[in-house]
């Protein structure tokens, strides 16, 4: 009965807990060293598994540690994230999905036996590894593997595609399947895509919606990089012609592919293109089931504009078409532009597409989704100030009618650079956003939930005009919360003409379930403003000579005049 109780005593406490100040945000990792390369997929419920590059132990050694949050703003593992593995040297380029259940698949490069290799783990919602510690192999084949890729086999399983040298004599594209149960399904070291002459790579994955995959590449059979692409099916049995179906070969260079799911087994793919001459154009083609091109020969043109056009980005637009996204030089500085094309192929915006950031300086490293509407929310990494990065978002619908402030709205603009922004949908027309952080000098990861408006959801956490009083008591509820073992409270202490409240005796106490006094963080006059006190559950001068606190609720109390206010908070070891 008494965990029946406390149950729902916790879920009673339980308020939003994101923060709406974009020089703050959501801290999820401020371990010691860095943590770089944020990636994240849906922990089903509308919070977020993210998973990220972690040099805690050694600061030469990258380890991979992950976090959820959920969709109130609240930590859910451990401080700082659960071990996803620490094995010895470099485990790098982490790739996340969700296994369908709660939990998440994350597949990895990892350098545990001197050469690079590919590894893969399952954790449940509770952030409990479900193979092997550390990981399991999925290729250690000779020599090196890179830059792997999975996505959903349907099955709580996943299909993951690398580069592979185990040939010496150029990469080439492999590919296997993963159940549940961490069993590999298909040849030992997996089953070949590609292994055409020279170089395959930027291999990219998709599902063809029959419990296979469609795969694309960058290819350099033919001297330049061409782009090709092969379909499997659950088996790992290739469907269209070995080496892949040709999907563009016209001069110079097609590289760096993205794709999308058409809705109907195929799949539109966008690229940047050097066929022009020097500078990058954007493209894109539209393939079916069979993998016949559906499109003009060698692409539709999205972006012929003057100046190189980069690292484009694609989601659906809700109609089986797409919006794209790309890094744009036409003016000199690096900006932001979009365009959407239908499944016919024909564009349907303005002409090389239109401005979704044009600031000063630089923005980079877009990526998109689409959410509910089949409107698309786009982040960026942004230079407006010159000399730090922060993060920034646009919301678009299917007119191409920019939603939100022109330029975009700040996510993120503390001190020092935000950098490699990466989004997922949420709920309710919401999207969680992820980031590595350089505020604190080493890198951190941070996250916000952007709401359909674009403002930052949550409670405020401060205020940054010191001239400006506030106009009212508050007490806000602690953060983090649940705590361990640490938290920060905060309140405001109105100028008013009440000499008897204004200035007055202001006392700040923690008391446990029982109404016993645990600690008094304030007991003193003060003068109207604003305030933040942290309280450390394991040593604090007010505890009267306990040293540490046990798990459960606990209660703090803020009182000034006739101002009286309490709010619980959560203490988990």
């Amino acid at each position: 009965m008494k965990s029946f109780l406390l149950v729902l005593l916790l879920l009673n406490t339980i308020n939003a807990q994101w923060v709406s100040d974009s020089t703050i945000n959501n801290p999820i990792c401020t371990a010691a060293d860095y943590q770089r390369n944020p990636q994240l997929t849906t922990d089903g419920n509308g919070g977020a598994i993210i998973v990220w590059e972690d040099r805690r132990t050694f600061s030469n050694q990258q380890d991979l540690y992950a976090q959820l949050i959920n969709s109130d703003g609240y930590i859910q593992w451990t401080n700082d994230g659960i071990i996803v593995s620490t094995e010895t040297d470099d485990q790098v380029t982490p790739q996340i999905i969700s296994d369908g259940n709660g939990g998440a698949i994350i597949v990895w490069q990892d350098n545990r036996s001197g050469n690079a290799n590919i590894y893969t783990q399952r954790i449940n919602n509770n952030g409990s590894a479900q193979w092997t510690a550390n990981g399991i192999p999925v290729c250690t084949a000779a020599n090196q593997q890179f830059e792997p890729k999975l996505i959903s086999d349907g099955n709580s399983g996943a299909i993951i595609v690398w580069k592979d040298y185990r040939s010496g004599f150029g990469y080439d594209i492999y590919a296997q399947r993963v159940d549940a149960n961490g069993n590999m399904l298909w040849q030992s070291d997996g089953v070949v895509i590609c292994s055409a002459v020279n170089e395959q790579s930027a291999q990219q994955i998709i599902s063809d919606g029959a419990d296979g995959a469609i795969i694309v590449w960058q290819d350099k059979r033919a001297s330049d990089f061409d782009l090709y692409a092969q379909r499997i099916d659950e088996n790992g049995n290739p469907l269209w012609i070995i080496d892949g179906v040709e999907l563009c070969d016209e001069g110079n260079n097609q590289s760096s592919p993205v794709m999308i799911s058409d809705g109907a087994g195929g799949a539109i793919i966008v690229w940047h293109d050097v066929r022009n001459g020097t500078d990058m154009d954007i493209f894109a083609q539209r393939i079916n089931s069979n993998g016949n091109k559906l499109w003009i020969a060698e692409g539709v043109s999205i972006c012929e504009e003057t100046g190189n056009q980069t690292a484009p980005q694609i989601t659906n637009d809700g109609n089986d078409g797409a919006v794209m996204v790309w890094t744009d030089y036409r003016s000199g500085d690096a900006n932001l532009y979009s365009q959407s094309v239908n499944p016919s192929g024909n564009v349907l915006w303005t002409l090389d597409g239109i401005e979704i950031c044009t600031a000063n300086y630089n923005q980079s490293e877009p990526q998109i989704i689409s959410d509910e509407s089949g409107n698309a929310i786009i982040v960026w990494q942004d230079h407006r100030q010159q000399y730090e990065d922060d993060i920034y978002a646009q919301r678009i619908n299917n007119s191409g009618n920019i939603l939100w402030s022109v330029n975009g709205v700040p996510v993120s603009v503390p001190a020092l650079d935000q950098s490699l922004p990466q989004l997922i949908f949420s709920e309710n027309y919401n999207v969680i956003i992820a980031w590595e952080d350089r505020r604190s000098s080493d890198y951190d990861i941070y996250a916000s939930m952007v709401d359909s408006s674009g403002n930052l959801t949550g409670d405020p956490v401060s205020v940054h005009d010191e001239n400006k009083l506030p106009a009212s008591f508050e007490l806000y509820q602690n953060y983090p919360n649940p705590f361990n073992p640490s938290t920060k409270i905060r309140f405001s202490i109105p100028s008013v003409t009440l000499s008897e409240v204004e200035g007055s005796l202001v006392t700040l106490k923690i008391y446990d379930v029982l109404g016993n006094l645990v600690a008094t963080l304030v007991n003193e006059n003060k003068p109207a403003g604003k305030y933040e006190f942290e309280f450390n559950s394991n040593s604090h001068s007010g505890l009267s000579g306990i040293r540490e606190l046990s798990s459960g609720i606990y209660f703090y109390r803020l009182q000034a005049g006739s101002f009286v206010e309490t709010k619980k908070m959560i203490l988990i070891r």
